[in-house]
């Protein structure tokens, strides 16, 4: 079965080689985390914060998400997260909608790892 999630998640952008040490390269640990990572996660107050123009508040979601989604190696949604997080610490909200439906995009692949 662990076999199947690491597969699944190299897909997704997980380099094992450069992430499983920060975990002291055990699978289960590192999977018990990523199943916490997805049980405790909701982007609603990221969404919201985009919604009302709360530039500072989307930037404190996306900061705090860049942080869980880089030490858990989930590379294709660190990067867009990275992405926006870089456009919000420059002041922009500019095309947020498709920043926030890719990022949700990609957690809704990792969140389908469980099933």
């Amino acid at each position: 079965m662990d076999d199947e999630v690491f597969g699944k998640l190299k897909k997704l952008g997980f380099d094992e080689k450069a992430t499983l040490p920060r975990f002291v390269d055990d699978r289960s640990f590192y999977l018990s985390c990523l199943s916490s990572f997805i049980s405790e996660t909701d982007l609603s107050g990221l969404k919201a914060a985009l919604e009302h123009s709360d530039s500072q508040q989307a930037f404190q979601h996306l900061h705090a998400l860049k942080g869980v989604t880089g030490n858990l190696g989930l590379g294709n949604m660190y990067d867009d997260v990275c992405a926006s997080v870089e456009k919000l610490r420059n002041g922009s909200l500019d095309g947020w909608n498709v920043d926030f439906d890719r990022i949700e995009a990609d957690f809704a692949k990792i969140k389908a790892l469980e099933q």
